[in-house]
């Protein structure tokens, strides 16, 4: 029997040892540096520390965990792209286009996406931490257990946004489009929600300790306790 085990445990460890890791595909990596596009392409893993890929057509590319520390990325065109936990900090992707792209773990901490079009975008377990998203447009985003530390949100669409078990701690989102939006559990301590349209949102066992809710449009918003809110209402 232990014969058949160390056997059978052989096999497969041979099996994963033979198994390839996926890698980045040299060809599309020279064609994106030649051409500043690459559509659907393969760059699993890429090195594209501070690359200034602005204006580049990447759409439905595959950038899982690729390295853009730093890189330009102003006005790319990233929909439906892969950026599954990918280094994008410090990264400049003001004005981008990353509707409906895979953002989950990737890691933009103190990234630039100012003017940035993230409709329908998944960023769960993301780290946004003190990155600029002001003047964005994230209605439906999916920032569920994301981590947006300081991060400016200022003036915002996030119409439907899921920010559930969200780390928001000191977040900025002033004057922002909150309508709908889902804060389930979030750690709201700090944060600024002034001049803000919370019109039924939900707050359900959110913590909002020390938030600034001057001016904000609580309308029919589910409160942390589970009550109404009828701030706002006409």
């Amino acid at each position: 029997m232990k014969k058949i085990i160390f056997a059978t445990a052989s096999i497969i460890g041979s099996f994963f040892l033979a198994t390839p890791v996926q890698a980045v595909s040299q060809r599309h990596l020279e064609q994106l540096r030649t051409t500043n596009k690459c559509v659907n392409c393969d760059l699993v893993r890429a090195d594209l520390v501070s690359t200034n890929l602005s204006g580049a057509d990447l759409s439905g590319a595959n950038l899982t965990s690729a390295n853009l520390f730093g890189a330009n990325l102003r006005d790319a065109d990233l929909r439906r792209a892969s950026l599954g936990s990918a280094s994008l900090s410090g990264a400049s992707l003001g004005g981008a286009f990353l509707s409906g792209a895979f953002l989950k773990d990737a890691f933009l901490r103190g990234s630039n996406l100012q003017g940035a079009n993230l409709t329908s975008a998944n960023l769960t377990g993301a780290n946004l931490s003190r990155a600029t998203l002001v003047d964005a447009v994230m209605n439906r985003a999916n920032f569920s257990g994301a981590y947006l530390f300081d991060a400016n949100l200022k003036n915002g669409n996030l119409q439907e946004a899921n920010f559930s078990s969200a780390y928001l701690e000191g977040a900025d989102f002033n004057g922002a489009n909150l309508q709908k939006g889902n804060f389930k559990n979030a750690d709201l301590r700090n944060s600024d929600f002034s001049e803000a349209d919370l019109r039924g949102a939900n707050l359900g066992g959110a913590n909002l300790g020390g938030a600034n809710l001057f001016n904000a449009n609580l309308c029919d918003a589910t409160m942390p306790d589970g009550s109404k809110s009828r701030q706002g209402c006409q």
